[in-house]
């Protein structure tokens, strides 16, 4: 190993140069926490990955499928909404399904936004309960102004 400072040939597991004196820093490496050996959530190979130990951890960001294949998690509620605005583009009209479109769009950012609060609280909300309550709402909105529920 070269000091930082003077250069010098010094041992890799030093703490000090021996020419100069200069503190060898280290960066500190953390290893991430294991939570349990156990899958609580069942066999989910997206949303756990085996370690040399067989204890398992947690991925937040990038889940996949339990399968590991098809459309990631992050596409499934516009794929659900796009279909709702069908299904009410049949029952009600174009005009219903835009109007579903825009209402989902406006609920989205609202969701998005609440879910960043949350978690920069500290809080773990479950964006799936979100956004079924947008849709219901989205789905009572368009059937109100399409006069079906009186």
């Amino acid at each position: 190993m070269i000091c930082p400072n003077c250069h010098a040939e010094i041992p890799d597991d030093s703490s000090a140069c021996s020419s100069c004196g200069t503190p060898i820093l280290r960066p500190k490496v953390i290893e991430p926490e294991v939570l349990s050996g156990e899958e609580p959530y069942g066999n989910m190979r997206g949303a756990y990955r085996e370690n040399p130990g067989n204890a398992r951890f947690t991925r937040v960001f990038y889940t996949t499928f339990p399968s590991d294949r098809g459309i990631p998690p992050a596409c499934l509620p516009t794929f659900i909404s796009l279909g709702l605005a069908l299904a009410a583009a049949f029952k009600y009209g174009i005009l219903a399904a835009i109007g579903f479109l825009v209402f989902a769009g406006v609920g989205r950012l609202i969701t998005f936004f609440m879910t960043i609060r949350n978690w920069m609280e500290g809080r773990a909300i479950n964006p799936w309960v979100l956004h079924v309550a947008t849709w219901c709402l989205c789905w009572l909105l368009v059937a109100w102004l399409s006069g079906d529920l009186g």
